[in-house]
């Protein structure tokens, strides 16, 4: 069984609702907006936005045009009808009358590459310790595409050995040891197992059309 709510997806990549949490819970001013500014053939079109605060009000922009200016309540949230046009939709709070955070979305190119990071490049020899990497899949600019999906390979070197990955999507059945899924939201991660002996290895993903991205990784 899974569910969708929840603050952070089966990756731990943080939902929305975790910064609604955020305009709840904390006092340093802040403001997220959704959904993404990825709506190719809606040209025009109303779409429902919400932002997330914990200012005063919010001031809505496309493309640097005042769309328009919303008194946050005590929930935190604001939605708006705001007509869609390909560039940046961008959310000013204010406090005081005073614009004191801003936050931006904007419409990306296609996918182009895939990007991995991680928050730690070294593990344990012996087989019985794991790194974990995030891929992002970017546009030309290097940004994240959030509508893109491609199907994603996962390899290693050195002894090391891919233990399982995931994409966070609740509707995704794919076995959590597969070395191969799609990504979801322009995101996924993948676990490898540590080699037996020291050194150094690799952790690789691949996608058609987009190349492929490594990253290393020391075996202590």
């Amino acid at each position: 069984m899974n569910a969708a709510y929840g603050l952070l997806d089966y990756c731990g990549f943080p939902k929305d609702v975790a910064h609604y949490w955020r305009a709840r819970w904390t006092t340093d001013p802040m403001v997220h907006v959704l959904p993404h500014w990825n709506w190719p053939g809606l040209d025009g079109q109303a779409l429902r936005v919400v932002v997330y605060s914990n200012c005063d009000e919010v001031e809505l922009f496309v493309n640097g045009t005042s769309i328009t200016t919303v008194v946050v309540p005590v929930t935190g949230a604001v939605t708006a009808a705001v007509p869609y046009a390909p560039g940046r939709i961008e959310a000013r709070g204010r406090r005081g009358g005073m614009v004191v955070t801003s936050t931006v979305r904007e419409t990306t190119g296609a996918p182009a590459a895939l990007r991995l990071s991680t928050d730690d490049s070294e593990c344990r020899a012996g087989g019985h310790d794991v790194v974990i990497a995030r891929v992002d899949v970017v546009d030309a600019d290097g940004r994240v595409v959030p509508d893109s999906c491609p199907h994603l390979e996962f390899t290693c070197d050195g002894g090391a050995t891919v233990l399982g990955s995931g994409n966070g999507s609740p509707a995704d059945h794919v076995p959590a040891a597969e070395a191969a899924r799609a990504a979801f939201n322009g995101h996924a991660l993948v676990i490898a197992r540590s080699p037996i002996t020291p050194g150094s290895f690799t952790v690789t993903v691949t996608a058609a059309g987009l190349g492929s991205e490594s990253l290393q990784f020391e075996a202590r």
